[in-house]
């Protein structure tokens, strides 16, 4: 205790230095980075080069006029090309399977038509940049770097096919395609929009719990069999209520659809599917704090729980963005649930705690609660009858990823990972008893 009066200054310098390294390496003006970008190549150095060469035909020697003229000369040409060559080229995406799982290999297609009789070269596909939103959240995927195409006959329409292995999640293309031209010196940049007329979807890799076989958790399967009757099919008719995917159209009220313009079903009095009400809550009221790889890793988690629970028989709703999102056990459940986990905003479904709680006397039906930043064991924490809390393991939301080898040992990883953690909540008895 009486050396502390020797390290507090020690201590402050320390945190001095921190300081000082952590800023060191902050670009305050990322704004400006393209105003400067031309500089990193050496073709940037062409006006200054130019300026020299005059100064020098103007005070020294007159012939080192047609040097000067030449810089300036490869300068105005790599400033027009670009230009030209993107004004006369027009070009659609076209893309190949509307759905695809994450880890296939996604064909798509570009047409480009050119109309300059010349060859064009230099060509590329890139994506719109985005800028970071307002509140800081992190971009769940990192930007790709662009597809550079071969030569571009003049006077021709050619089709490019390009096959991707990338294990993101989402809506391709994600942002406004791009053309960009920067032939010949990359002095300036041109791009042009490219025309979207199919998109392809790629969903979460998913596994069901209830299979045995190991060659069904590859996700490939899109669809289910009829599950069961509808709900609200038996009994005499309580109410109405809106028509939602899956439902019969035999249970459609078409008198009272005619009358509200869209479809109306008749509600029965003895429901024959259990629904479960799914919710993903945080403990930490900043929702931005996800990285990419704990993002893909949450929706194959809801995905495989959910495609389990159809599996069942067992009608889902999801809450995200302050509603429920039904999905009813059928044909197209599943293409449904993995769908709308790949479109939707993972840090919109999270909720925080005091939210949950305020509304808890408002959700009377079967919930289970996933519960994110708190570090708890793996197990399953029934509050009442109708209510399952579950604290997510804290490797899934903060903590370090492994590094994985290939996109084959990740699925590896996640499917051993998720059957001991579905082990560790309850047992195969416990399973049927709650949600059957």
């Amino acid at each position: 205790m009486g050396f502390h009066w020797i390290q507090q200054p020690f201590i402050q310098l320390a945190k001095v230095v921190k300081w000082c390294f952590k800023h060191s390496t902050t670009d305050y003006c990322p704004g400006w980075n393209r105003y400067f970008r031309v500089i990193y190549r050496p073709v940037g150095w062409l006006p200054l080069a130019g300026l020299m060469t005059i100064a020098l035909a103007l005070f020294i020697t007159p012939s080192l006029w047609s040097i000067a003229g030449g810089i300036f000369g490869l300068w105005l040409i790599g400033l027009m090309w670009p230009k030209l060559s993107t004004w006369g080229v027009s070009a659609d995406w076209c893309g190949g399977e509307p759905v695809v799982v994450e880890g296939e290999p996604i064909q798509l297609a570009v047409r480009i038509r050119n109309a300059w009789p010349t060859p064009l070269f230099g060509l590329a596909i890139v994506e719109e940049e985005q800028l970071p939103s307002e509140d800081g959240l992190e971009a769940e995927e990192e930007p790709r770097p662009p597809l550079a195409l071969s030569k571009v006959n003049g006077l021709t329409r050619s089709t490019y096919e390009l096959t991707w292995h990338l294990p993101r999640i989402g809506r391709i293309p994600q942002a406004q395609p791009l053309l960009e031209c920067s032939f010949p010196f990359d002095v300036y940049r041109s791009r042009k929009a490219i025309t979207v007329l199919d998109t392809t979807l790629v969903v979460p890799w998913s596994m069901d719990f209830n299979l045995t076989d190991r060659a069904a958790f590859r996700g490939t399967v899109l669809a289910f069999g009829e599950a069961g009757s509808q709900p609200g099919r038996d009994g005499d008719m309580t109410g109405l209520r809106p028509w939602y995917e899956g439902d019969s159209l035999r249970m459609v009220h078409w008198s009272q659809s005619a009358r509200q313009g869209k479809l109306i079903v008749k509600q029965g009095g003895m429901p024959t599917q259990p629904r479960l009400r799914i919710v993903l809550s945080s403990a930490d009221q900043k929702r931005g704090n996800l990285q990419a790889g704990h993002q893909r890793l949450l929706r194959r988690w809801l995905s495989t729980v959910g495609r389990t629970l159809l599996s069942q028989g067992n009608r889902l709703e999801l809450y995200i963005e302050n509603q429920w999102y039904p999905i009813a056990p059928g044909p197209s459940s599943l293409n449904r649930l993995l769908e709308l986990m790949a479109e939707c905003d993972l840090h919109e479904m999270i909720c925080s705690r005091t939210e949950v709680a305020s509304q808890r006397d408002l959700w009377d039906e079967g919930v289970w609660e996933f519960i994110l930043g708190e570090d708890h064991t793996a197990a399953a924490m029934p509050t009442h009858s109708d209510w399952m809390a579950f604290h997510l393991p804290k490797l899934w939301t903060h903590g370090e990823l492994p590094d994985f080898e290939d996109f084959e040992s990740e699925l590896e990883w996640c499917e051993k990972e998720f059957r001991l953690y579905w082990q560790a909540c309850f047992s195969r008895e416990d399973t049927h008893r709650v949600i059957a």
